[in-house]
């Protein structure tokens, strides 16, 4: 285990601190006499959904479509900065120490619109599904065409699936809109489309989490477990709880 100094500079007030060791993911541990809560602003975008339109039936195939809102999780990554310990600038190979920080951010797993769609083939024929394809409209404008790559539907059978449709980046203009779910190729007529609509509300501000100030090493190599490390944060890590969690 490698001494950690008395940390002695810091790039925000500390406003709680620890006397405990501090362990991290993959068994990597640090001594940290001085720890150090901080306040960080961290971006948060969520975008719900409301499907507005009911089934949809074409040809003896029933469709109904459902849209996942996107709601971020809150995450830590952990940063190393390192700088030369003491006054020894300019010096081939100085000793240096390593500050090892716990950083907040929000991350969204997949960072895409997911549409759910429940197929029932009434019909006594196979329905292609292989062949059909999901298109998005957002505010009248087409964003996205995703294959749906599913098995075909036999005579009798229902099938669930999921289609990954626009970026979360696609839904940046505007607090709010309408998206349109297209779906065609599913019938003998490749061009009959079924199409549901759905309003969405975009969320976007910065909240409020705890960063940590983990500690300071001489080693580097104790230094470099730390890095590219990432974690969920605990219930804790908000400063604030925000309304509706």
């Amino acid at each position: 285990m490698y001494a950690i100094r008395h940390l002695l500079w810091l790039p925000v007030p500390v406003l709680v601190l620890s006397l405990a060791a501090c362990a991290i993911p993959g068994g990597a541990s640090i001594d940290a006499p001085d720890t150090g809560q901080y306040q960080v602003e961290v971006p948060y975008k969520q975008v719900d959904f409301s499907v507005a339109t009911p089934p949809q039936t074409a040809a003896g195939v029933t469709a109904t479509v459902s849209v996942d809102s996107v709601r971020p999780v809150l995450y830590y990554s952990y940063s190393v900065s390192s700088q030369v310990n003491g006054g020894y600038v300019g010096l081939p190979n100085p000793p240096m120490s390593y500050t090892v920080r716990k950083v907040p951010f929000y991350r969204t797993d997949p960072d895409a619109v997911t549409v759910r769609i429940e197929l029932q083939n009434s019909t006594g024929e196979v329905v292609r599904a292989s062949q059909a394809v999901c298109s998005f409209d957002l505010d009248g404008r087409t964003v996205a065409s995703t294959p749906l790559g599913a098995t075909d539907l036999m005579p009798g059978h229902s099938l669930s699936l999921e289609v990954r449709g626009p970026s979360l980046d696609s839904f940046s203009a505007k607090a709010g809109g309408s998206m349109t779910v297209w779906l065609y190729g599913l019938t003998a007529d490749k061009n009959q489309t079924l199409h549901w609509q759905a309003n969405y509300t975009v969320i976007q501000e910065n909240r409020h989490a705890w960063g940590e100030i983990v500690g300071v090493t001489s080693s580097a190599s104790e230094a470099a477990r730390y890095k590219d490390m990432v974690e969920p944060a605990g219930p804790d890590a908000l400063v604030n709880t925000p309304p509706g969690g």
